[in-house]
């Protein structure tokens, strides 16, 4: 998706009448954000296909914004073109994580974890349903398994199975990678937290302290098992040795919290191949061929 820019300045001005500083801030898989000023204040627009994503980020301030899970309020949604929406945020400063010099904080991860901690602790007694949830909080599917088996996205145009017919996609594959991940079940525990679902990158702003200043983007929020949250923070596929050990820094917080975590290694699998298929499936959508073989050429060799 590429948003015109003439078209952007043209919108904004029609809104706000006095614009300046418009400025491409980031792209996203599935929107792109810009900042602007108005009226000596500095803002965010996002664009996007999916109206939804936006409602769950106005879901997430109205239910979950505190100090120890800050969220950013959005101001206004609405349609940007007839096949484009819009919403418009307050811009607040800060570094996202992945552009954080890590060797002058040693231990920003951990400060990094403590508002997902917060995040993995929400009360979901009033939420139904299991993982991809809907501007509601509700989840999407009847039970944590069925989500995985779906491997589903609102946002997918059309199933794996299909695009196995026309594409690259290799649907051998992805029926041992199923497989393989639905004998793992009996490993998953039943209990349901809320997961921000896209933790990390560039939805955590740092401040100069090194503290987390913002939560950003809650498009891809479940209702689940918070281990799933820490897979996707490392990608399995990457290995980084700057990279920071978000995994390793959770499980030495839940050992000083004498906490057990059940069934590790099978519940680390069974995210990792479920995080596997979410990508071979997701390039093959955005037409991302090399990406795609990388990811299944790995996959090949670990599953």
């Amino acid at each position: 998706m590429h948003i015109n820019s003439k078209k952007l300045k043209e919108f904004l001005h029609q809104k706000f009448e006095q614009v300046e500083n418009i400025e491409h801030i980031a792209d996203g898989w599935w929107s792109q954000a810009f900042k602007f000023e108005h009226g000596k204040k500095a803002f965010v627009i996002r664009i996007s296909k999916h109206l939804m994503d936006f409602q769950k980020d106005i879901f997430a301030y109205r239910n979950f914004n505190s100090p120890e899970i800050p969220v950013p309020e959005i101001m206004e949604t609405g349609h940007f073109s007839e096949q484009l929406y819009y919403c418009i945020s307050a811009f607040y400063p800060g570094t996202p994580s992945d552009q954080t010099d890590l060797d002058a904080h040693p231990a920003l991860g951990s400060e990094i974890l403590k508002p997902l901690e917060q995040i993995h602790r929400l009360d979901t007694s009033a939420f139904r349903g299991w993982g991809f949830t809907n501007e509601q909080g509700n989840g999407l599917f009847e039970s944590w398994e069925a989500y995985l088996s779906a491997i589903h996205n609102y946002k997918y145009p059309v199933c794996w199975k299909e695009l196995a017919k026309n594409t690259w996609l290799d649907a051998e594959l992805f029926k041992k990678l199923i497989r393989q991940m639905e004998d793992l079940y009996p490993y998953l525990p039943k209990e349901k937290q809320v997961l921000h679902g896209d933790y990390g990158f560039d939805n955590i702003l740092i401040n100069k302290n090194y503290q987390v200043t913002m939560v950003l983007d809650w498009a891809e929020m479940l209702l689940g098992d918070a281990l799933y949250d820490l897979i996707h923070m490392n990608e399995p596929w990457i290995k980084d040795s700057g990279q920071i050990d978000y995994l390793s820094a959770w499980l030495k917080e839940k050992e000083s919290q004498k906490i057990e975590v059940r069934n590790l290694h099978e519940r680390i699998r069974c995210y990792q191949i479920h995080y596997t298929l979410f990508h071979l499936h997701i390039h093959t959508s955005r037409k991302e061929e090399e990406d795609y073989h990388q990811i299944a050429s790995w996959a090949k060799k670990h599953f």
